[in-house]
């Protein structure tokens, strides 16, 4: 069949598979004088995309289904915080304002310690809303006064090798009515204040920052971070709040992600674990008659832990990250209560 041009300009007597192979290419046809209108859905087949480069996609791509997409995992959780929403609190409920001693280091929330220097303060946590979405913040609040002290308000974070030289972002919401404060972090060469100063207007606030790690952690078991410090003049209505605290890799500061309760259970018990009741042992023979037994721990702790206990005449063996004996020279031997603290 004979190709005519016709006077309009439209081509007839040309059909599907008319052209041989390589008749057009992109020397013969002129930028966009093809339009996406002209060409009939299923006109190109996959087949027929070859070598289709990054530069070639332009524009906003549309919406893809997770479902299309393969060879994504969850990716790791990101904040070396532990109990940044105060769900665990071992120790005690801390619903209500709990005593802390003037300058006593003191564990509350797990893996959160507070103090003010020199000055007597309470603990509790409680639900906030915080940007029109409901939080859970920690509270310290002076119940003393005094001038030039400062909110010891911190959490101690592991160091790991893989961490030498890299680059961290500080985030979280804070409120305060003391004047001067910044976050604070002190990775064992030194302490900094980096970021922007906290308001005292007693608003909520979120604020973040970035602090690069030494290069050599060898020498420090862990950095530390402050969600305020700087010194301060302290009546008894001074107060420092923090919710969703975060420190994770890079430069960016990313949403707070919530763990479960278990998850984030078993990773406070690695440096404190408390359970109520008993366990009992049976007699060991010899010449002196003892009782025995071993305790195991559910989690195993990041150093040989301390062990508190409410049984009495209870002979503690051989502690390790894994557990501990007991040996009494009793018809029995129980230990009620076991407390294990391998805080730093």
């Amino acid at each position: 069949m004979a190709i005519v041009i016709n006077g309009d300009g439209t081509v007839s007597g040309l059909s599907v598979g008319g052209l041989p192979d390589g008749t057009v290419d992109s020397d013969t046809l002129a930028s966009n004088s093809v339009v996406t209108g002209k060409i009939a859905d299923g006109t190109i087949a996959n087949a027929d995309i070859n070598d289709l480069a990054a530069s070639k996609l332009t524009g906003a791509l549309p919406a893809i289904s997770g479902a299309a997409l393969t060879g994504i995992t969850e990716p790791p959780r990101k904040n070396f915080i532990i109990n940044g929403g105060f769900t665990v609190n071992q120790r005690a409920a801390y619903t209500s304002a709990t005593a802390v001693g003037a300058g006593a280091k003191t564990y509350v929330s797990d893996r959160w310690a507070v103090y003010i220097e020199s000055i007597a303060c309470t603990y509790n946590w409680y639900d906030a809303t915080i940007d029109s979405v409901k939080r859970r913040a920690g509270k310290v609040i002076s119940t003393g006064t005094g001038s030039s002290k400062y909110f010891h308000v911190t959490q101690q974070i592991e160091y790991e090798s893989w961490m030498e030289g890299r680059t961290i972002t500080i985030s979280g919401w804070v409120r305060t009515n003391l004047a001067g404060q910044k976050f604070r972090i002190c990775d064992g060469v030194g302490c900094y204040t980096p970021g922007s100063v906290i308001a005292s207007d007693g608003n909520w606030a979120y604020y973040s920052t970035q602090h690069t790690l030494p290069n050599d952690v060898s020498s420090y078991g862990a950095f530390q971070v402050h969600p305020a410090f700087a010194t301060g003049t302290f009546d008894t209505s001074t107060y420092l709040e923090w919710a969703e605290f975060k420190v994770e890799f890079g430069s960016t500061a990313t949403a707070y992600e919530h763990r479960s309760y278990g998850e984030e259970l078993a990773l406070c018990e690695r440096y404190y674990e408390t359970y109520t009741g008993t366990h009992q042992g049976g007699k060991d023979g010899g010449s002196s008659v003892y009782n025995r037994m071993t305790v195991s721990f559910r989690t195993r702790k990041r150093a040989n832990p301390t062990i508190t206990h409410s049984a009495l005449y209870t002979t503690i063996e051989n502690i390790n990250v894994d557990g501990f004996n007991v040996r009494r020279q009793t018809s029995n031997s129980e230990i009620a209560n076991p407390k294990a603290d391998a805080e730093f």
